[in-house]
C-alpha cells in the first residue's frame, strides 16, 4: 500500500518549491546590469570608431600639405593660395624662412592615416564648430573647419588648420600633454 506523506504534516504549511523572491530580484537586477554594461560597452565602441574615422576625409589633404611644405617653390604657393596665412605672415618670404626653419624636422607622413589610439595623430573635424589652434580660432559661422597634426621623430607636432578648404594655420611644436 502506497502511503501518502501529506496526512501528517504536523500542521506545518507545505514547503514552496522554486526560489525566493528575494532571488529572483537580484537575479533581475544582475541581469539589468549585464545588459547596461553592454549597451555602454557598445556606445563606446560606436562613439570610439567614429572618432577614429573623422580625420579620414582630410589626411590627404594633410599630407600633400606637409609634402608641399617640404619644396620651397611649393612652400610659396601655399602662401600665395591660403589668404588668411597672409595676416599672420607679412608675404611669402617671411613664411618660407619660417618653414624653413621646419622643414629639417619634418617628415612625410604615412598615406594611410594611423589609428588615434597610436598617439601619434590627431585630427577634427565639424561644421559651425570653433577650434583654437595656436593663435587662430578656425570655423563657427557657417564654415567647415578642419585640424590634423602628426607627431614627427623628434615629438614636436605639425598641425594644419583648415577652414573652407583653405589652409589658415601651420605649427610645428612640441604639445605637453597634461
Amino acid at each position: 500500500m502506497a502511503m501518502d506523506a501529506s496526512w501528517d504534516n504536523s500542521g506545518m504549511p507545505a514547503s514552496k518549491k522554486g526560489m525566493p523572491t528575494w532571488a529572483k530580484v537580484l537575479m533581475g537586477c544582475g541581469i539589468l546590469f549585464v545588459l547596461a554594461i553592454g549597451s555602454c560597452v557598445g556606445i563606446a565602441t560606436w562613439g570610439f570608431h567614429k572618432v577614429s574615422t573623422m580625420g579620414q576625409a582630410q589626411w590627404p589633404t594633410y599630407v600633400e600639405t606637409v609634402k608641399k611644405l617640404q619644396d620651397p617653390a611649393s612652400t610659396r604657393a601655399l602662401y600665395e593660395a591660403s589668404p588668411r596665412l597672409h595676416k599672420k605672415y607679412a608675404d611669402a618670404d617671411a613664411f618660407e624662412q619660417q618653414v624653413a626653419e621646419w622643414r629639417p624636422g619634418i617628415q612625410t607622413p604615412p598615406d594611410q592615416m594611423p589609428s588615434l589610439t597610436s598617439s601619434r595623430v590627431f585630427s577634427f573635424q565639424g561644421k559651425n564648430k570653433k577650434i583654437q589652434v595656436g593663435d587662430e580660432k578656425v570655423g563657427g559661422d557657417d564654415h567647415q573647419s578642419a585640424a590634423a597634426g602628426y607627431k614627427m621623430g623628434d615629438g614636436r607636432f605639425l598641425v594644419v588648420a583648415w577652414e573652407d578648404q583653405q589652409v589658415v594655420e601651420i605649427q610645428f611644436e612640441r604639445r605637453d600633454h597634461r
